[in-house]
């Protein structure tokens, strides 16, 4: 991780891991890498690619990720490259396409959390300190701390406690009455 962050090059060098584990990596590839160890803030992105013959051999499958939110921003995922020109190798890396994205889409799922790394967390807490297991989401601090009796009303809270996903740790606590 960087910063706590998850990177792209984690979420590539994961996805292969899998794709390996599962008999999904192509054999008649020259390599896959990953360049780039871009911070990832979100678990709201899409897969978008390349795919297509090079301009002098081999054809290419470049894997990228676009953000949600952040303007649309691109981030580079890795690259895969095999020398095979034949039609059956363009149906390959197509193939190859479609196992990344789902084994993408699971890792997401999977690490949904660790990913999610934007905004704030809304939480009642009980006595002896064990949290509550619903919360609320809101974009900055104020709008959690207005929150607070969402989570809170008609419940047997002492505390509530806001929670910085970006900073992973508890930034307000108000005590209960």
């Amino acid at each position: 991780m960087n910063n706590g962050f998850i990177t792209t090059s984690q979420i590539f060098d994961a996805i292969v891991k899998q794709l390996k584990a599962k008999g999904k990596y192509p054999d008649i590839l020259d390599y896959g890498i990953c360049r780039s160890t871009d911070s990832i803030k979100s678990p709201e992105f899409r897969i978008i690619n390349n795919l297509d013959f090079g301009g002098n051999e081999g054809i290419y499958l470049h894997v990228m990720i676009e953000m949600c939110s952040e303007g649309r921003k691109k981030y580079s995922l890795g690259t895969f490259k095999t020398l095979d020109e034949s039609d059956a190798g363009m149906r390959t890396m197509g193939i190859l396409l479609a196992d990344f994205v789902c084994e993408t889409r699971r890792f997401v799922r999977e690490n949904y959390d660790a990913l999610d790394r934007t905004g704030y967390a809304v939480r009642g807490v009980k006595a002896g300190g064990t949290e509550g297991s619903y919360s609320l989401l809101a974009s900055t601090l104020e709008r959690a701390k207005s929150r607070i009796p969402e989570v809170t009303g008609n419940k047997d809270f002492v505390e509530a406690v806001v929670y910085s996903k970006e900073e992973q740790k508890v930034v307000y606590k108000e005590t209960l009455v």
